[in-house]
């Protein structure tokens, strides 16, 4: 009797250490789930990741895009290859960031409807594609807009909505208490998205990630959908759907050349920050000749 007693109060008191812990584990604030992730991602010195993506407008796919990004330290390298129906034809999209400045250019293969062209911003550019998360909505004047946030920023200035087991929710309400954004983050996977909702009176937006354990704790999408929803009259009619595969490697050394773009001879650049456009290579005279004169007396240097 003595042994069953201590045998039942042992479970009790196990039960009571575990519903406590669970009370105290639902009540952590968003404030403290963004400087989890942002903890976690400092454990993140560089990732290597490749994004298969198919586009389908209606139902019909209508693009495919292939996204491979380098990440190290602040400097970044995307390389974006896209095609478009009904022959997929694939250009380039180019954009890198040595940790002074970010220099993109476009080139299109043969028949891509695509201007080829080359531009140097001169304006630092860092941001960590693994915390940020980008979506599309519509304005009340129906012109589409995209959004980019870094997840703990979003986290932050969110409210707790909800927790269901490993999995909170918090969001922002509208003025009039209705729902407008919704993140659900798993804690059993380093707070890490795996799902988003956008709900705006023109549109919709949904995410859903599941995820793979690239490293101890550090969990990061292996595939998804993403879908957008832009007839008010008919919420559940999906207007443009993103289904996407996504390999991916970190904490891997990579050398510094590799997020810098060098210039051929003969293009035209456009310097962003100064609205200067010069032909790599040319004199000034050159310029003046075709039309193509820089707004200043003096070309960049370095380019």
């Amino acid at each position: 009797m003595k042994q069953m007693f201590s045998n039942r109060n042992v479970v009790l008191a196990s039960f009571l250490i575990l519903l406590s812990a669970t009370a105290a584990f639902s009540e952590i604030s968003p404030e403290q789930i963004a400087d989890s992730i942002q903890e976690r991602n400092a454990k993140i010195t560089s990732y290597h990741s490749i994004v298969r993506e198919e586009v389908l407008l209606d139902g019909q796919l209508d693009e495919k895009v292939i996204t491979e990004a380098v990440w190290q330290n602040g400097m970044k390298l995307i390389v974006q290859e896209s095609g478009k129906a009904p022959d997929f034809v694939a250009s380039k999209h180019y954009i890198a960031f040595d940790g002074q400045e970010t220099r993109e250019c476009t080139n299109p293969d043969a028949g891509a409807q695509t201007t080829p062209g080359f531009q140097t911003t001169l304006v630092a550019q860092d941001f960590n594609i693994f915390e940020t998360i980008s979506f599309f909505y519509t304005r009340e004047d129906g012109s589409p807009q995209w959004k980019s946030v870094r997840l703990e920023n979003l986290v932050r200035r969110c409210e707790l909505i909800s927790v269901n087991g490993n999995l909170y929710t918090v969001g922002l309400n509208t003025p009039d208490g209705s729902p407008r954004q919704r993140a659900v983050l798993d804690a059993s996977k380093g707070f890490q998205l795996v799902e988003f909702r956008d709900i705006r009176p023109h549109s919709r937006a949904e995410m859903k990630f599941e995820l793979q354990e690239l490293a101890e704790g550090i969990w990061f999408p292996k595939e998804g959908t993403w879908a957008i929803h832009l007839n008010p009259e008919n919420w559940e009619e999906v207007s443009r759907l993103h289904k996407f595969q996504v390999e991916c490697e970190m904490n891997v050394d990579y050398p510094p050349d590799l997020f810098q773009l060098v210039f051929p001879d003969g293009e035209y650049i456009w310097d962003h920050e100064s609205d200067i456009t010069f032909l790599k290579g040319a004199t000034l005279l050159d310029l003046e000749s075709i039309g193509k004169a820089p707004r200043t007396d003096s070309l960049p240097e370095g380019n």
